[in-house]
Formats: C-alpha cells, structure tokens, sequence
C-alpha cells in the first residue's frame, strides 16, 4: 500500500473544512469559536506524520456525520484507504459504550499505533482549557488508559521479518 502524502492530507482537510463550516466548539475555552479552526486544527498539528495528521483533521467526520462520510462516500471523494480505516476506528459507534469505544482503540495498537495516537491527541485538546467535572474525568481516564497501553504493549513494528521483537 502506498504512503500517505501531503496531498492525502490536503484532500481530508479540505473535507473537513467544508464539513463543518459554520459548526463551533461546544465546550472549554474556545466554545463558540469555529470547530475546524480550532480542535481539527490543534489535533492535526499534533500528528508526527501525514497519517496522522489527516486523522487529525478527519477523525470526527463519520461520527458526525455518518452519510455523507460513509465508507463508500470516503472512497469517492479520495480519501487513502488507511486514512478511511482510521477515520472509521476513531468513530464510536451507536451501540457502543464510551469505555467500549475507548478499549476498541486501545485494541488497534499492535497494528496501527497511528490510531492511540490521535486519539490521545484528540483527548488531551478536549481537556485543554475545559471545567473539571465528569466529562474531564472520563477523558482524563481515557487517556490514561491508551498511554497505559503505548507503554506496555509493543507495535507490530516492534518485531522482525522472523516474529523476534527488535
């Protein structure tokens, strides 16, 4: 499979962009200002690579809005393969708890670490600035566990050709 390119990047943020025009942020500091400008933007830049950069800013698109960013309409519109798989893993899905949703993630960090990652990012800018309260402890816990897990658990990356961990 290819690489994930800067204009890979560019074709998610693009979306993202358009989707949420006229959407702003509900909670913490920045409520009420632009949702793409400010929590798309802050998780994307915290991306070390173009994978997760465009989860960054793609990462809410088929949770929030399930039809227009189906898995059929991602393909139509380009969006890379694995960058579809992420954007899908970061989605809770309807019958799903929050602690479900969260294990979920943490179960994809043997083979795609890139997925933890955004969504400790994604946390930790959804704690930025916010009241302390429930939804700050369920967040904080969150993240705590997936950092538990990026500690304790190798990569698939870990290992050689021969299965030896490297």
């Amino acid at each position: 499979m290819s690489e994930v390119t800067e204009k890979d990047v560019e074709v998610v943020m693009l979306a993202a962009m358009e989707a949420f025009h006229g959407h702003v942020r509900k909670m913490g500091a920045d409520r009420g200002k632009p949702y793409f400008d400010t929590h798309l933007v802050r998780v994307a830049v915290r991306g070390s690579s173009n994978l997760e950069r465009a989860l960054g800013y793609g990462h809410d698109l088929h949770e929030d809005f399930p039809y227009d960013f189906s898995v059929e309409k991602m393909v139509e519109k380009g969006f890379h393969p694995v960058i579809i798989d992420g954007i899908v893993a970061l989605s809770r899905k309807a019958e799903e708890t929050y602690f479900d949703f969260i294990v979920r993630i943490g179960q994809r960090w043997f083979t795609a670490p890139w997925i933890v990652n955004v969504k400790i990012y994604d946390l930790e800018d959804n704690m930025e600035g916010g009241k302390e309260g429930s939804m700050k402890d369920k967040y904080r816990f969150a993240r705590h566990y997936l950092q538990q897990i990026k500690r304790t658990m190798p990569t698939a990356q870990s290992f050689n050709s021969k299965g030896n961990k490297t």
